[in-house]
């Protein structure tokens, strides 16, 4: 991010020296008229307004430093090269006034040019400062001088989602996909252009990879004994069909009670701006116990992003329909998710109605806390309250649940999880499952 705002008492000198302008005071513009200008998008009026104010002040580095910026969002990189080179000959110590001149050469093509004008502001350089030596660095190929520099950027802005950004770029570029997808996933959470590039590097990789295939199973145990346990194993087939749209196609099969039911699902997630919508369609042709037709539709947003960090809260929506061999199952869910620690940690909260088969509202409410531990491993746990279909009418439901996602490689994780359930008027359940991702 290029450094926008005048320091405060360049300011107060310009007013100075506007005040004492005999007769021309009505007529120059006021800082504060500047800077509302720019602020609004009006480039042309601001330039014109800062150069009337840098005739009264010619040797102000700051004026120079505000006009050369202007001509740079304007696109005009010669002319702010021109008026960012006098102010750096005004204020030759001045670490803005490089850190704008950097920018520009590196728009235009000249890297190696701007890492050696940058290079003196290393050893005190600000976050914003190390990110662009790092940029220039990956730039003109020197992968090791990035690592450094990206790495004490990350000790002072641990939550930065350009710092994170060009991480991840990093270890693109240095082939550890493995360790750079992470990365990119955790900034394309969050809102903002570094959030669109993050999504970009992510269709990036998925399309060397469109596919991915899941392949799960899980055994229950009912208190009971021999003869009570639940077995279901299953496979999904994901497509990424281009950067917004991912389809979903899976084949269940579920054994309860000395009875099984196979399981066909569809579905899609499409992200709309900053709104992704899934949809999942399940179908049991000859069901016994699972719902005949399931429908499940699922809405998330960010609500809330703190500019220049990964903190960010969204908001959920999930609406589910089930028609089970006893009679139509429906609920409604909202939440809230919560990103913590540079989006490492998050929080899931969850409440909402279900009507069962006789029409009976009753409460749902789940809640889950996810942690990344290093770029490989993370975390999980949670509880949920719901009702659920049996072949005899719905139950209530009490589940607590922990479990890990370990990334083995850049392209395959596993999972695996406990759960108890504890159900109404029926015998607890303890469940294990695990899985397998896996991304071709």
């Amino acid at each position: 991010m290029v450094a926008r705002s005048l320091r405060l008492w360049s300011l107060l000198l310009l007013l100075v020296a506007l005040v004492g302008r005999v007769g021309a005071a009505d007529e120059l513009p006021t800082v504060a008229e500047i800077r509302a200008l720019r602020d609004a998008g009006k480039l042309e009026e601001a330039l014109a307004a800062v150069r009337r104010a840098r005739e009264l002040a010619p040797s102000d580095a700051d004026l120079a430093l505000f006009e050369g910026q202007l001509l740079f969002f304007r696109g005009e990189h010669g002319a702010a090269e021109r008026v960012l080179r006098a102010a750096l000959a005004l204020a030759p110590d001045y670490p803005d006034v490089r850190l704008a001149l950097a920018r520009t050469l590196a728009a235009q093509g000249r890297s190696r040019e701007a890492l050696a004008l940058l290079s003196p502001l290393e050893g005190e350089g600000s976050p914003e400062v190390l990110l662009l030596l790092a940029r220039l660095a990956l730039a003109v190929g020197d992968g090791g001088r990035a690592e450094r520099v990206l790495a004490r950027a990350r000790t002072l802005a641990p939550d930065d989602p350009g710092i994170l950004l060009a991480e991840g770029d990093r270890l693109l570029a240095a082939g550890r996909i493995d360790l750079a997808r992470p990365l990119f996933e955790r900034v394309a959470g969050a809102s903002g252009e570094e959030a669109e590039v993050a999504r970009t590097r992510l269709a990036e990789l998925a399309a060397e990879n469109p596919f991915t295939l899941t392949l799960a199973a899980s055994e229950s145990q009912l208190r009971g004994g021999a003869g009570t346990s639940w077995r279901d194993v299953g496979l999904e087939l994901a497509w990424r069909w281009n950067p917004r749209t991912v389809l979903h196609v899976g084949l269940g099969d579920r054994h309860r009670w000395g009875r099984h039911d196979s399981v066909i699902a569809v579905g899609f997630d499409h992200r709309l701006g900053e709104t992704t919508l899934a949809t999942r369609l399940q179908l049991t042709p000859r069901s016994d116990f699972s719902p005949q037709i399931e429908l499940r539709l699922g809405l998330e947003r960010p609500l809330v992003a703190r500019r220049g960090t990964l903190a960010t809260t969204a908001g959920r929506a999930d609406l589910r329909l089930a028609r089970h061999p006893s009679g139509t199952l429906s609920g409604l869910a909202l939440g809230l998710v919560q990103y913590w620690a540079d989006g490492r940690m998050w929080t899931t909260l969850a409440a909402g109605l279900d009507r069962d088969e006789a029409g009976r509202i009753h409460p749902a409410l789940s809640a889950r806390f996810d942690i990344g531990l290093g770029d490989r491993l993370r975390l999980f746990a949670g509880s949920a309250l719901a009702r659920e279909g049996t072949a005899d009418g719905t139950v209530a439901e009490r589940t607590l649940f922990a479990g890990f996602v370990l990334a083995l490689s850049a392209d395959v994780e596993l999972f695996a999880d406990l759960a108890r359930v504890r159900r109404e008027d029926l015998p607890d359940r303890r469940a294990l499952g695990l899985a397998i991702r896996i991304r071709f």
